[in-house]
């Protein structure tokens, strides 16, 4: 059975997310609000993680699938990315990948931090 369960992860706010953020001019709420608002009701039932990970000026996501990503889930990804670029400032550019990913999910590279955790029941 799977059971998927949404977050924000402004529950897990952590201050070294903030103080990185702060440092490089971006704002940590901003970033977060900017992901909820662009993956907002676009998140598919394959998909069993969203990392979020940021570096000099930019932002790093990876999104793990349960199966092989088709070219739908591309053109999902850039309209999310696109929606929350706008809401970011000073995010200079935005790393995505989707990976076909069948290991467990403690196994997965949360980055910085998890945006989106699918809770696998077995």
């Amino acid at each position: 059975m799977t059971c998927l369960v949404w977050s924000p992860i402004v529950c897990s706010l952590n201050l070294g997310n903030v103080l990185f953020y702060q440092r490089h001019k971006m704002n940590y709420f901003q970033v977060l609000y900017g992901l909820h608002e662009g993956f907002l009701h676009r998140i598919k039932p394959n998909y069993r993680g969203i990392a979020v990970g940021y570096s000099t000026g930019g932002l790093i996501i990876k999104v793990y699938c349960d199966n092989n990503p088709e070219n739908d889930d591309y053109e999902i990804l850039r309209e999310c990315i696109s929606e929350a670029e706008a809401h970011i400032d000073n995010a200079r550019y935005c790393s995505v990948e989707i990976i076909y990913f069948e290991e467990p999910i403690l196994s997965l590279d949360s980055l910085d931090f998890w945006y989106f955790l699918r809770y696998d029941i077995s």
